[in-house]
């Protein structure tokens, strides 16, 4: 039975995983509920650095095996701060492309200037939908790029963004999750901007 460690208390078998529910703030990832494989077994819930840990996991694993058509809007990450990430070898997870709410793209227009954005999806509790969000930053300096995008439907990205996400590269793997709210005012981190440069394809 594979174990992969979340935290000094805490470890999971992935490949008995069926989904996980991530709660997802603009300070990153707070909780995970996991659902396993039998009718019989309970979802177990993980809080703070666990979560976290589970999240890019999830997102980034170093061994699993998966393709594109499983994937496709999955490269977001959550958390403030690097989290130490447990080993994920020989393990096979298939992941709802859904379940993951948060994506880098690269995107290049048509003048030249090169950005990374940033997608998030975050539940409308007033409404019962979801609603979404996209944040601009300048490849080079990693600086925002006007202001949070919301667009006025209430859509998750991948629907609401689909012909802007249809002209970018990606997704793209972040070593962990910036603090959004706080990029927007002081830039991207410079190894998570270094991170996303590495994977462009000229």
């Amino acid at each position: 039975m594979p174990l992969t460690r979340l935290n000094r208390t805490s470890a999971i078998n992935l490949s008995v995983v069926t989904t996980i529910n991530f709660d997802d703030h603009d300070e990153g990832i707070t909780a995970a509920t996991v659902h396993f494989l039998g009718d019989a077994t309970q979802p177990i819930r993980y809080e703070g650095d666990a979560a976290k840990n589970l999240f890019n996991l999830v997102q980034d694993p170093p061994s699993v095996q998966h393709s594109s058509k499983e994937f496709p809007f999955v490269a977001d990450v959550a958390g403030t701060e690097e989290t130490e990430e447990g080993s994920a070898a020989g393990l096979q997870v298939s992941i709802p492309p859904r379940m993951l709410n948060k994506a880098w793209f690269y995107f290049k227009r048509e003048d030249g200037r090169e950005f990374f954005l940033a997608f998030v999806n975050k539940a409308d509790r007033q409404t019962d939908r979801t609603a979404s969000s996209m944040r601009m930053f300048d490849k080079d300096t990693g600086k925002a790029y006007g202001k949070t995008d919301y667009p006025p439907t209430k859509l998750p990205f991948q629907e609401a963004y689909a012909a802007q996400i249809a002209k970018c590269q990606g997704p793209l793997h972040v070593p962990y999750q910036p603090n959004l709210v706080e990029a927007m005012e002081v830039g991207l981190p410079e190894d998570v901007l270094a991170h996303l440069s590495s994977q462009i394809k000229k």
